[in-house]
């Protein structure tokens, strides 16, 4: 019901200007405070809770439309609720930073209602009388004049307006906590649809954010300020390896459809993923290295098929082809070591190893030096 004390508030000039006003006073809007609970949401119409405020085409500009639209999980659906000492509400909108604003400050029925700049104006303040599954909106420069969906109109971009206060459902409001996106994942959805829905808020991390969808989940790196989906597979190993705080990182790359299979970069690695065995298996450093420089999955090794091991000389990681042994000192294994001595090491025969690996296959090793591609030495050891 309405204030009991419906007079002009003489401490504010901008009302004692326009006499046909009737503000509520200060204790009045004190009375409605814990009518709704500060933070963000999305305001939505009783009649239809699929349909909320929206800034039009979520535009940053002073004097953009406030209108009705559907649900969409923008960041121009959610305003920041704040309370003034005085019980006044403000409405923000998270993505422009503008605020719900009466145009010109007019308090005058039919009204259009729109964001602006915030200037702490009575056009700008509100009060909320009923609970936060239901209630009406009063302007703060008349208590007789409320928030209002011209014409009754339940479709996109149906406009809002201010209007003599009548009870019908035009004027019933919902708080909506549905999930939404902002940011840098905002605009990286806008172009990949094919995310769907969020399914969860936007998560911060020590260098970014992440945010789950519908189909997958989408990763924002604030250094690189880069952003890109994990999904299926992949996203489900990220995880097990710490996801963007574990030692993979962030990822640099979308995933990349391979033959029998896929794989995704990250910044201290990748995930291979073999759609023969159904396993991720992660791949950095040396090891990966030189798989790169075997043709990758598409080489003699194919696909990791396990995890990488550290052992006493390094490490090693077993492929479809051949175990590949890491050794942090450049050396190898005994017999190509001995062998390779024999003939003289670096200035000899076969010149300096290339790299710091040997690959065990089921016929004996492989080792490369500058000057033989390849030294297969056949041994068990």
């Amino acid at each position: 019901m309405a204030p009991s004390l419906l007079i002009a508030n003489t401490a504010f000039a901008e009302d004692t200007k326009q006499p046909n006003i009737t503000s509520p006073q200060t204790a009045d809007a004190l009375s409605y405070a814990d009518t709704l609970p500060t933070g963000i949401f999305a305001v939505a119409s009783t009649s239809n809770e699929r349909f909320l405020l929206d800034v039009n085409d979520g535009s940053f500009d002073n004097g953009a439309n406030v209108q009705l639209y559907n649900n969409n999980a923008s960041s121009a659906q959610r305003w920041k609720i704040t309370q003034d000492q005085n019980g006044y509400l403000t409405f923000q909108n998270i993505k422009s930073r503008k605020v719900l604003d009466v145009y010109g400050g007019r308090a005058v029925s039919s009204t259009n209602v729109q964001q602006y700049a915030s200037n702490h104006s009575k056009a700008q303040q509100w009060i909320a009388e009923g609970s936060r599954d239901d209630f009406v909106l009063h302007s703060a420069l008349d208590w007789n004049l409320v928030l209002d969906l011209a014409g009754g109109s339940l479709s996109n971009r149906s406009n809002i307006q201010i209007y003599k206060s009548n009870n019908s459902a035009a004027q019933h409001w919902k708080l909506d906590s549905s999930n939404y996106m902002q940011g840098a994942i905002e605009s990286y959805r806008s172009s990949h649809n094919a995310l769907g829905k969020p399914t969860g808020p936007e998560q911060s991390t020590a260098h970014g954010a992440y945010q789950n969808f519908q189909n997958g989940t989408v990763y924002w790196n604030r250094g690189r300020n880069t952003a890109y989906t994990l999904k299926g597979c992949i996203r489900s190993k990220y995880n097990t390896e710490g996801g963007a705080e574990g030692w993979l990182g962030y990822p640099t790359s979308e995933e990349r459809k391979l033959k029998n299979g896929a794989s995704q970069s990250f910044e201290n690695g990748q995930i291979h993923w073999h759609a023969g065995d159904n396993h991720t298996h992660a791949t950095h450093g040396a090891i990966q290295s030189y798989w790169a420089s075997q043709n990758w999955e598409n080489g003699w090794l194919g696909y990791p098929t396990s995890e990488e091991q550290k052992n006493t000389h390094g490490s090693n990681q077993q492929f479809q082809g051949g175990e590949v042994l890491y050794y942090k000192d450049g050396s190898t294994v005994p017999s190509i070591q001995a062998k390779w001595e024999e003939l003289g090491g670096a200035n000899g025969k076969l010149g300096a190893p290339t790299d710091s690996v040997t690959v065990k296959t089921s016929q004996g090793y492989v080792k490369s030096f500058c000057q033989w591609h390849h030294f297969c030495h056949f041994s068990r050891q």
